[in-house]
């Protein structure tokens, strides 16, 4: 006898368990910002890092509610596996002045020679530990040696 109310009472919590999830589930794909473009029913839709595993800014295109393009805001290449753009220039042109500076941000140069410049130091740590330790024999060396002509 216990143990059939105990089975009811853990199908009754699962199944109030079940039906909440149901309802607490959210979209994440479709919690970009979306901007009203005109012309023609042209719409956009910024989507941040992240929102639908991408790891970077870009922009959905919409004419009347369908989706035509995808855009990437660091290196204004299509994503989503679009090939041609059907976007008309003057959209593309709101687009740019609507986002700002989000528009082609991509990697600042000195973020790239700050990398570069730390490549090139661990390149040469990399040599300096290859001539000492002598345990890895000449391979050590001219992978060591590679590495650091590389970075250069």
């Amino acid at each position: 006898m216990m143990k059939s109310k105990r089975l009811k009472w853990t199908c009754l919590l699962v199944l109030m368990l079940l039906f909440a999830m149901t309802f607490m589930t959210i979209r994440t794909c479709a919690a970009g910002q979306t901007y009203q473009l005109g012309g023609d029913g042209w719409s956009m839709r910024l989507d941040t890092p992240g929102m639908d595993s991408k790891p970077y800014w870009h922009v959905h295109f919409y004419q009347k509610g369908a989706q035509k393009y995808c855009l990437r805001l660091d290196n204004l290449k299509p994503c989503d596996g679009y090939k041609s753009n059907p976007v008309p220039n003057s959209i593309l042109k709101k687009a740019r002045n609507t986002l700002g500076d989000k528009w082609g941000y991509g990697i600042s140069k000195e973020t790239i020679n700050w990398g570069k410049n730390l490549l090139i130091a661990g390149a040469v740590l990399a040599v300096v530990v290859a001539t000492i330790c002598p345990f890895d024999g000449v391979a050590g060396d001219v992978a060591a040696w590679g590495l650091l002509l590389g970075a250069l």
